[in-house]
């Protein structure tokens, strides 16, 4: 056998001890179940975050339909269409807008928070007819 090969035969053997002893060790243990905890809780949050921004696209498109405007989030929640914890939660900022024939609804991770921001943007042929009336309202308000 040459030195090489035995060298790595030791190193595999005393990183494998390694890990079993390391694995023995309860608080090794807790402490891997606890960042798989926290991970499956990002995950739920991320989840959680999509489906208010959703419900948020949603409510601005019946808005926009019932009223011919876009609004921003502060008036859905002035307005009554939005209940005010849906400015934000589940350690997000949320908030909307309006771009060409597109609805983008945002969630920026809080400060402090190490969650990724997630978007939903809404858009096709359905949604279209919606945003005109939006752009004819608002090209009669600068005439």
């Amino acid at each position: 056998m040459n030195r090489r090969t035995f060298g790595s035969i030791l190193a595999g053997a005393a990183v494998s001890a390694a890990v079993v002893v390391l694995c023995r060790l309860p608080f090794l243990r807790s402490a891997l179940a606890l960042n798989r905890k926290s991970r499956i809780l990002s995950q739920e949050r991320i989840r959680a975050a999509k489906r208010d921004l959703k419900t948020i696209v949603n409510v601005e498109v019946d808005f926009i339909k019932k009223r011919q405007k876009f609004a921003s989030l502060d008036e859905l929640v002035s307005s009554g269409e939005l209940e005010s914890h849906m400015l934000g939660r589940f350690g997000y900022a949320y908030s909307i807008g309006l771009s060409g024939k597109t609805i983008n609804a945002s969630a920026s991770p809080a400060p402090r928070e190490l969650l990724p921001a997630v978007h939903v943007t809404f858009f096709g042929p359905g949604l279209d007819p919606i945003l005109a009336s939006v752009r004819d309202n608002n090209s009669e308000l600068t005439r």
